[in-house]
Formats: structure tokens, sequence, C-alpha cells
């Protein structure tokens, strides 16, 4: 599995956003934010395309090696209008995307508050940072979900692909994929 989160680039060379623009339900900015910076991680330019691609091709020779059938390219903007993304899009066989349900409000609202308590890449929780569910839904609607629309699937779906809900529990979202991917690979 080649997981592009594994590429960003370092946080001073990815693209910036203010975070002083995003509606906050206080007067400031929240201090775990603050920390974070404006280091623009929902954005294509902040991916080493380069580096993934170069991964990509190890993985495709330790599987044909190995006689594995499958390798896993995992990353939110795999499918962006990005040249990086569109080389490494063309390499596929076929794409399983996850997303949340109908994408409605309340779809969103359980992703959300999935995000806001679990930890990711190496980082406590945004609540056990100190982060209300109130910034975090700012943070959400104001950055997070339309960096989602500008530069996910949602106008680019893939041919050959499915699309499968990730609001479920895990071992469900996990059995919807494996059955997608079978279908789609005809394995």
């Amino acid at each position: 599995m080649v997981c592009t989160d594994d590429r960003y680039l370092p946080l001073d060379s990815c693209p910036r956003f203010d975070l002083s623009g995003i509606r906050w339900p206080g007067v400031s900015v929240p201090e775990a934010f603050k920390k974070r910076g404006g280091a623009d991680l929902n954005h294509p330019d902040s991916v080493h395309w380069a580096q993934v691609q170069n991964d990509l091709h190890d993985a495709i020779r330790t599987a044909r090696f190995r006689g594995d059938r499958v390798v896993i390219l995992e990353g939110l903007m795999v499918c962006a209008d990005h040249a990086g993304a569109r080389s490494l899009a063309s390499m596929c066989d076929a794409f399983l995307l996850l997303a949340p349900g109908d994408s409605s409000p309340a779809a969103q609202e359980v992703l959300w508050k999935r995000k806001y308590l679990r930890s990711h890449l190496g980082n406590k929780s945004y609540k056990d940072r100190g982060v209300t569910e109130q910034e975090y839904h700012a943070y959400w609607a104001c950055y997070v979900w339309p960096r989602w629309l500008e530069h996910g699937f949602m106008d680019r779906r893939p041919k050959r692909s499915e699309v499968v809900n990730c609001l479920a529990e895990p071992e469900f979202v996990a059995e919807a994929c494996y059955a997608a991917a079978a279908s789609l690979l005809k394995l």
C-alpha cells in the first residue's frame, strides 16, 4: 500500500491558507490551530507527487515479485486536477472512492465529529488539543470541506470506480471496500 499522506512536502514548502479567514466561534484563532499553522495539507501542491510515483513503482515491482495481484494507492487528492495526481491516477486500474454518505450536512457532521475525535499523522485529536466542537466545525465548514469539494473526486469521478460510504463502522467500510474492489478488479 502506498499512502500519499506519507509524502507531504515539508510544511514550510506547502501552500498556505489564512487561519484568520475562518469564522471562528471565539474572538481569535484557537491555540491548537495557531500551533498547526497555515500549511494547506488539503491542497495537491502539498504532496511530493514524484516521490509518491516512485513509491508506487516500487510497490508494483514488489507485488509482481511476491505474486500479489493488487497494490493500493491511498490518498484524498489522487483524483485532483493536478499534473502529479493525474500522472498517478493514470497508473490505476480502478478506484474506490470513500465519501460521507450523501454528503448532506448531517452526513458531514458524522464525518467531522469522527475526525475531531481521532488522532492523525502522529498528532493528538483536536479534542485532546483543547479545540471545542464548535471550533472544529468552523475549521471543517470553512476550510476542510471546501477543499474536499475543490480537490476531491466530486466533479471528477473516474471511470472504473465505485463510491463507498465511509460513515459506517470501520469493519463494514472494509467489507464494502473489499466487495467493490473484487467486483472492479474481477478478483
